[in-house]
């Protein structure tokens, strides 16, 4: 008896995977408009116009505060602001429409070279998190299963607006995103950064995402987030 329960077990594990494979894939829309509801935003786009957070940062044996303002336009990063606070220095990186400055302790901006400025843009994440539909050319992105950290996933794939191969990845059971994948180019070739999301919770009234980890190269930066706003 217990031989044929397990092999009627067997068959019943095999026939729950064979119907979940044969679930439809969802749409990008579908899942972006998901993710949208997850974290409690179901309003116009224009009612939020910025986005601002703080957060601490480690790196390896380095440790910094890390100011975003970034505000929500319909393609990629537009206007965003990404100041790292190290030692009383503020050091001030500006987007604007794709050309990045850095001001160094209120001194005089100056234009990033290429590398920089891709690894500047790679560290604009929230825009990228909480409104995922902005930072692809379309909507119309591809869609297919994938596992990201361990766990079953939908990834849609696409690119920014300044060119760039993105590829986000969302949990199957919840539609929370799980992270995403960045590669920017650069002049030296592809620079690939892994996006880790987690401590989804509820603070302030706000269930967002209070941790990320960055895999870029060969460090990883842990941002601990204290404050996360969506302002007018």
């Amino acid at each position: 008896m217990a031989v044929i329960q397990r092999i009627c077990l067997g068959l019943l594990i095999c026939i729950g995977a064979a119907d979940a494979r044969a679930q439809p894939v969802p749409s990008a829309g579908e899942i972006f408009a998901a993710h949208s509801k997850a974290i409690g935003f179901t309003g116009a786009l224009a009612s939020y116009g910025t986005i601002e957070a703080h957060a601490h940062v480690t790196v390896g044996d380095r440790e910094y505060d890390t100011e975003v303002r970034a505000k929500l336009v319909s393609k990629g990063l537009g206007d965003a602001e990404f100041t790292i606070i190290r030692d009383g220095v503020r050091t001030v990186y500006s987007d604007k429409d794709g050309v990045l400055s850095a001001t160094v302790g209120g001194g005089t901006p100056e234009v990033l070279p290429a590398g920089m400025a891709a690894f500047i843009q790679g560290h604009q994440f929230h825009q990228r998190v909480l409104f995922p539909a902005l930072t692809l050319a379309s909507t119309g992105s591809a869609v297919t299963r994938s596992v990201f950290a361990g766990m079953p996933a939908y990834q849609v794939a696409g690119k920014t607006a300044h060119g760039d191969d993105l590829g986000y990845f969302f949990d199957v059971s919840n539609n929370q995103m799980l992270g995403f994948q960045l590669t920017v180019h650069e002049e030296e070739g592809p620079r690939p950064m892994v996006f880790t999301i987690g401590d989804w919770s509820t603070k302030g009234g706000e269930t967002l995402f209070w941790r990320l980890e960055i895999a870029d190269k060969t460090d990883l930066y842990i941002y601990e987030f204290n404050k996360i706003l969506l302002l007018p």
